[in-house]
């Protein structure tokens, strides 16, 4: 998702997978600035979203006080600084949960097992045995 999708006039706006780039306006009142900083923030928290990510830490990102942060970000993207990570990270396990299905496959493939039968036949053991036994159609590195 791109970083102008969260910026939204409405908060339910917040939530649209690909609004039009058009879509993405200033009404009367909200001045572009509020939007770079938003936007600023926004690439900050993807940068290192498994990282503890406080309304402090965002707040001193952009050299604004917390209240004021937290406010300005609600009012530009609908959505409190808390709620927009929560949000933002479930889309991201989302993504990896679709990738791990594929994974799974490759996993298959090459190791003979699930990766759940793996975990249950003694993983780090039969690991040792699995690097030195690759099965003969095994195309390649996962």
């Amino acid at each position: 998702m791109k970083t102008s999708d969260w910026i939204a006039d409405e908060p339910e706006m917040a939530f649209d997978a690909e609004p039009a780039a058009s879509d993405t306006h200033f009404p009367s009142g909200r001045r572009n600035g509020d939007a770079e900083v938003v936007r600023s923030v926004i690439a900050f928290i993807d940068a290192d979203l498994g990282a503890p990510l406080a309304i402090p830490l965002l707040a001193s990102h952009v050299h604004l006080s917390a209240w004021y942060f937290a406010r300005l970000f609600k009012r530009v993207t609908g959505l409190a600084p808390h709620q927009f990570i929560i949000h933002h990270r479930l889309l991201e396990a989302a993504h990896l949960m679709t990738r791990t299905s594929q994974l799974a496959k490759l996993f298959r493939r090459w190791a003979g097992v699930t990766p759940v039968e793996f975990r249950r036949s003694n993983g780090g053991k039969a690991l040792l045995a699995l690097s030195s036994a690759v099965p003969a159609d095994y195309a390649g590195g996962l």
